[in-house]
């Protein structure tokens, strides 16, 4: 259960659709309740159909008046109608909302994933605070922490996951710890000619050294201060932004006003991040906040090189503890452009015998991150 899933993209939509398929293979039927909700547009998606083996339903989506109190009996009635036709193994839900409307219509054994925890997520926000988004935020936190209450087994995907569940439930919930998974046979290193296909598809410039950040345009991703680290570098570089959201017009406008059109490149989301991180050189973390990273996993099993904020910068992300065993990685101990620039102009002066190195990360995170281990936790 989620509120959003395929054709929406995004992080925890990929976690769900990596978690299904290992679960088909495992002989298992799996149905995805999800909203109708489109969230590129806010048109609605078909109520019914089948993606990559699971069977997906989606409930009615209110936008506009009262549409808190119309959701939860929206999905209230999918999930009951689900559950009287079918009696199911168990339920794994990746959002509050659901772990507690599941659970107003009495189901019990409810395995929770929390992509976050809002209250470390908008820690160092720069988002004027006003009495409305006090309020949401506040009625944010309380569900959140309810659901965590409710669900019979909470599990989260990192070590600092476990520590802000602990921290914010007063030890009342201890989680279990699982290490998700990456799909090799997506995410894998690209050939000189596969690399070069790429850069002529998109009309990307091939004499270029690539920045790459992806991920959805909001204020806790920082794009900006990847955006602005561009003025600091040469003119044979090129940052690729790679999302949507609501920061989109900031980054436009900074991109205009320190005259950067030949610099950055702001690119609508993609189905296929994959060929991203191809075409990329250096991948570039600047969230101040992670419950994981996918992508910088993604990133580095795909060849790439890493640079990222480390928990000294104030980020609380898990790009340490992830990357620790891997090469090629760059810790910047500063939350700002400049320090990101400095940090990628010696990514490339260090940039020799990368193939060894990208070999040994594949081999590190192949054997610490496999979706069919995050299962047999699960």
């Amino acid at each position: 259960m989620n509120v959003l899933y395929k054709p929406n993209i995004g992080g925890i939509e990929n976690s769900i659709s990596e978690i299904s398929k290992v679960f088909i293979r495992q002989g298992y039927e799996v149905d995805i309740l999800c909203s109708d909700r489109n969230n590129e547009d806010d048109s609605h998606l078909d109520l019914f159909c089948g993606i990559d083996g699971a069977t997906i339903y989606r409930y009615e989506y209110a936008y506009k008046g009262l549409s808190f109190i119309k959701n939860v009996l929206n999905s209230r009635k999918s999930i009951r109608k689900l559950t009287n036709k079918n009696d199911y193994s168990f339920v794994i839900s990746r959002n509050y909302f659901l772990v507690i409307v599941a659970a107003m219509s009495g189901l019990k054994n409810i395995k929770y994933i929390p992509p976050e925890v809002s209250y470390y997520s908008k820690m160092g926000e720069q988002t004027k605070l006003t009495f409305h988004k006090l309020v949401s935020d506040s009625v944010k936190f309380s569900l959140q922490w309810s659901a965590l209450m409710i669900a019979k087994d909470v599990i989260v995907l990192s070590e600092s996951m476990f520590d802000q569940v602990k921290r914010i439930s007063l030890g009342m919930v201890l989680p279990r710890i699982a290490n998700p998974g990456v799909n090799l046979q997506r995410f894998s290193i690209a050939s000189l000619e596969e690399k070069k296909r790429l850069k002529n598809l998109y009309d990307i410039p091939q004499n270029k050294k690539i920045l790459l950040a992806l991920g959805r345009y909001s204020d806790v991703k920082q794009f900006d201060l990847a955006i602005m680290a561009m003025t600091k570098l040469p003119s044979d570089m090129l940052l690729i932004v790679v999302g949507s959201g609501p920061e989109l017009k900031k980054y436009q406008d900074i991109v205009i006003k320190n005259n950067l059109k030949d610099k950055v490149v702001l690119l609508n989301s993609t189905t296929s991040p994959e060929s991203f991180y191809k075409i990329a050189d250096v991948f570039l973390m600047t969230s101040r906040y992670e419950s994981f990273g996918q992508t910088i996993l993604e990133a580095c099993v795909s060849g790439v090189q890493i640079v990222g904020f480390s928990k000294k910068s104030g980020a609380n992300t898990n790009i340490e503890s992830m990357l620790s065993e891997c090469k090629g990685v760059y810790f910047v101990d500063e939350q700002s452009s400049v320090a990101l620039a400095r940090a990628v102009e010696k990514s490339f002066l260090d940039n020799q015998s990368l193939h060894a190195i990208f070999s040994h990360n594949q081999k590190i995170l192949k054997r610490k991150y496999s979706w069919t281990k995050f299962v047999s936790v699960i």
